[in-house]
């Protein structure tokens, strides 16, 4: 019983999180930003990709899970994520 409870918990937090970070696809770098700055749990880093997009790295102090977010800098759209874990 406790081991179905954890895989429910487990699944449900996987959802919430995949969920969330959907929602940000679209919105605008400072969107990003300020979603983030909410705690200070999260350290930025920021990546050139090329002369049209840049990297959003943000991670916590633990090294797994972090986020990225790809930011169209012509259109101030975020175009893609991705959630990193172990």
């Amino acid at each position: 019983m406790k081991k179905s409870f954890l895989v429910v918990i487990t699944l449900l937090l996987g959802v919430s999180t995949s969920y969330t970070q959907h929602n940000l696809l679209g919105k605008s770098q400072k969107y990003i930003r300020s979603f983030y700055n909410l705690g200070n749990e999260f350290a930025l880093k920021v990546d050139t990709i090329g002369q049209k997009a840049i990297l959003l790295t943000y991670k916590t102090e633990k090294q797994y899970p972090f986020y990225t977010y790809e930011i169209d800098l012509h259109k101030d759209l975020c175009i893609s994520y991705g959630v990193v874990s172990k």
